[in-house]
């Protein structure tokens, strides 16, 4: 055994001090470990974000097809107003409304944010379905 200069007995397993209570056998205690604390958890981000961790801190940003700053994150459209007037809001996204529209042989031009079909020059016929060749009259 050996004798530190604080009265303390140390063993190969146990350390006996005479400083503890009626000299009760003392166990080294385990360091304890502070609580990880996640920044994200709860979410400081607001709807329709996402938080990462990043050096400890929370970083928010938008979530995939959302648009603007956390905390304000938004479809990019709800109802087609929201979008430029050649664009329909179809599943929350500005998109063109033309492709798949018309039929055959008709041309697609957009209108305050509606698709307007029409046969092309010298074709006539159902411009959502097929526009036939026009025949000349002799």
């Amino acid at each position: 055994m050996e004798f530190d200069l604080l009265g303390i007995i140390f063993s190969s397993h146990y350390m006996y001090s005479f400083s503890c209570m009626y000299h009760f056998l003392c166990m080294p205690s385990a360091p304890t470990e502070q609580p990880v604390m996640d920044p994200c958890k709860p979410s400081p981000c607001g709807p329709f974000s996402q938080c990462r961790v990043v050096n400890g801190h929370a970083v928010c940003s938008c979530q995939a097809n959302y648009v603007g700053t956390p905390p304000t994150c938004k479809p990019e459209c709800v109802v087609s107003t929201e979008c430029p007037q050649d664009k329909a809001c179809v599943n929350q996204k500005c998109v063109d409304p033309c492709p798949g529209t018309c039929g055959i042989n008709a041309r697609c031009q957009v209108v305050n944010h509606n698709p307007i079909c029409s046969c092309n020059p010298g074709f006539t016929g159902d411009p959502f379905t097929r526009c036939l060749k026009e025949e000349s009259k002799h």
